[in-house]
């Protein structure tokens, strides 16, 4: 059944001062409205948490059920009390309480989000598009799958990462977020995120990520030798490990590769160092005979 008719027409202008939507604060909220053939097209400008976003919101009632597409960008907005609302506002609190309070920092997004169908289910289902992002300067808090995971890694765990630099770009669909870059750079360490979230069962999604860390040697003391024999040429040390199982209770398993890698290059580095000065002491030694021999 359609509610709007298609013969309905509407071309007009909107300008809210304020517009809260549960835990969601806008303002300053300035639209243009076009409804033509049970389409409706929504261009709006909005200052929202200390920064602007433009987005564009399109409906089409002709679809089954309903179809809609959102494109948005925002600039200098404080993208953690953003997402705050965003959860309080939008997902369970199971699932809520994963993203709540895990971010401090300005920054630039953008994202094209569209779905359709008859129902919630349906457009969970059939939901996709694109997010990006990039902050400077702010800091990780309480994440629990980086600070656990260090934990298995027998590296030090913090509840607060301060960085330099956060981007990443993350897809919809297919029910699974895929983390095609995600990458957090400090002055002591670089985390990067790969893999997959999956959201068909409810909303304790099943992961399955690689989360990618190199550690100057100043975070990374307590392990050893470990750290003298993994480090790269730049005196970067990789710990890396996969995780798995689901957000409430994630699996940690440690990955070698890179360090394995590392601590082969420098093995054979040293053993072709070691032969290089063994040939040496005994070209040194053989000119020392020749001149014994010869008194030369």
């Amino acid at each position: 059944t359609k509610y709007i008719s298609k013969d309905l027409k509407v071309d007009g202008k909107a300008s809210i001062k304020e517009l809260l939507y549960k835990s969601i604060k806008l303002n300053d909220l300035k639209s243009d409205v076009k409804l033509d053939n049970s389409v409706s097209v929504v261009n709006s400008t909005i200052s929202a948490y200390g920064g602007s976003v433009k987005d564009t919101i399109r409906v089409d009632l002709n679809a089954k059920g309903i179809y809609y597409e959102t494109i948005a960008e925002g600039s200098n907005v404080n993208l953690g009390e953003l997402i705050n609302a965003a959860a309080d506002s939008f997902l369970p609190k199971q699932f809520g309480d994963q993203l709540k309070s895990k971010i401090e920092g300005i920054g630039q997004t953008s994202m094209n989000i569209k779905g359709s169908g008859l129902n919630k289910k349906d457009v969970k289902k059939n939901l996709e598009g694109n997010l990006s992002f990039k902050m400077l300067n702010g800091k990780l808090k309480n994440w629990k799958i980086i600070s656990d995971g260090l934990a298995s890694l027998k590296v030090n765990p913090t509840n607060e990462i301060p960085f330099r630099e956060f981007y990443g770009k993350l897809r919809i669909g297919g029910q699974k977020i895929t983390y095609d870059e995600c990458k957090v750079i400090c002055d002591d360490a670089r985390y990067s995120i790969l893999g997959e979230v999956f959201f068909d069962k409810d909303f304790d999604s099943n992961l399955n990520l690689k989360i990618l860390n190199d550690f100057s040697s100043k975070l990374t003391s307590q392990i050893g030798d470990v750290g003298k024999y993994a480090s790269d040429e730049n005196g970067w040390i990789p710990l890396d490990f996969a995780v798995g199982n689901t957000i409430s209770n994630p699996s940690f398993a440690p990955l070698m590769e890179r360090t394995l890698k590392n601590a082969e290059n420098k093995l054979k580095k040293t053993a072709e160092e070691e032969l290089k000065k063994q040939g040496e002491d005994l070209k040194k030694k053989g000119e020392q005979l020749l001149k014994g021999l010869f008194g030369k």
